[in-house]
């Protein structure tokens, strides 16, 4: 079912204080104006793989009832999830710009207009965060972007790269490729390091756990390559198209296909564990807490599938298809809607926690860490959600 967009009014709420001691921060000079524009985030962000969904963790995040912190208009549809960098949060849009906001106090910091094409969310790369990553669908061949976040210019480009989002750790930075493949560039200068062919093109964001890389492609194939030298570890057939990103669970590798089924791999043979149909068109991202794994799907229904068989556990059901990814703490599965609410389901029953209506259908992810939860509607509203 088609999302069908709701529109209300948008009331900016009052900031909340911050709950962690920022010290030594950049100035920050954003786009406000017309002329002699300065666009330059504050490095504060830890070394890591930003923003991508690659091993499966529960942790204690941020657990309902959540309060709504602050919510802020964007100028046009989002281009992916919201991110968490540090103080800040980040929204691209397709107009496209990106949008930066103080995560603690919901101040608007400014917007960066950004090449036309833009066609997959940013991921920021780098010891401290200091590139951002932008695929741009370009004239005739895709390229990757990758900008400084202090001077605005751009270090370097990639042609040939695809419109799904890149994975990324410290210096190296893993590309989905048009023609088929990943190829692994230094985030320095994005030299080549290596190059891994497949059989068909990818669709999903590659993941990266420990030493190893796994994508799946358009004919099916589930692969594991190291990355160290892109050198093939194993693969697997799903039997269709790999819809998801693959998401690791220490003995176990998950990915879902463009038919509807869920399936499991053995993360050192790539030997198949389980498969389930679930028989709808499903999120392009999983989410693991307590033993279940996680899976939105376009027929209304969030799935709670056993690791150990690929049983269903339980079901929740939403008034709208959910084609965002969603995301879990330990004790809670958070999850928006076509439907025009974000809803957090008990990990373990599936029952109903909390929900919260928003001013639009949600199609992107949603965004979780410790101390809060974002959502971005179709209707070009950024929501954060936290213990106030």
């Amino acid at each position: 079912m088609a999302c069908k967009e709701r529109r209300g009014a948008v009331i900016r709420l009052p900031g909340f204080a911050r709950a962690l001691v920022i010290a030594s921060m950049t100035p920050i000079a954003l786009t406000a104006g017309c002329a002699g524009k300065v666009f330059y985030l504050p490095s504060l962000i830890q070394s890591g793989d930003y923003g991508t969904r690659s091993e499966a963790r529960s942790w204690a995040g941020v657990e309902p009832p959540l309060r709504l912190l602050w919510q802020h208009k964007v100028d046009s549809y989002p281009l992916g999830e919201a991110l968490f960098a540090g103080p800040l949060l980040l929204q691209l849009t397709t107009s496209p710009k990106l949008h930066a906001f103080d995560r603690y106090n919901g101040g608007r910091l400014g917007r960066q207009g950004v090449s036309e094409g833009v066609c997959a969310p940013p991921r920021l790369v780098g010891s401290s965060g200091a590139l951002l990553i932008l695929a741009e669908a370009g004239e005739g061949k895709p390229i990757l972007r990758a900008m400084n976040r202090q001077t605005r210019k751009t270090e370097w480009t990639f042609v040939g790269a695809v419109c799904a989002p890149v994975a990324a750790r410290n210096d190296t930075v893993i590309v989905p490729l048009e023609t088929g493949g990943l190829v692994a560039l230094a985030a320095a200068d994005g030299s080549e390091l290596w190059r891994a062919e497949t059989v068909a093109g990818l669709v999903a964001g590659p993941t990266l756990s420990g030493d190893t890389v796994f994508a799946g492609d358009l004919k099916g194939n589930l692969a594991a390559v190291s990355l160290l030298d892109g050198s093939e570890i194993w693969s697997a057939q799903m039997g269709a198209s790999v819809r998801s990103q693959p998401l690791v669970d220490g003995g176990r590798v998950f990915a879902s296909t463009g038919s509807g089924v869920t399936q499991a791999f053995d993360v050192q043979t790539g030997e198949a564990l389980w498969q389930r149909p679930l028989g709808a068109l499903l999120t392009p991202g999983l989410a693991l807490a307590d033993s279940v794994l996680i899976v939105g799907s376009s027929d209304r229904v969030l799935y709670a599938l056993d690791v150990e068989q690929g049983g269903i556990v339980w079901q929740f059901e939403t008034r709208g298809a959910i084609r965002g990814a969603p995301a879990a703490t330990a004790e809670t599965v958070y999850t928006g809607s076509c439907d025009g609410f974000v809803y957090a389901v008990n990990v373990k029953t599936g029952e109903l926690k909390w929900k919260f209506r928003l001013d639009g259908p949600v199609t992107q992810s949603v965004t979780l860490d410790q101390r809060a939860m974002s959502v971005t509607t179709d209707a070009g509203t950024v929501y954060l959600f936290g213990k106030g």
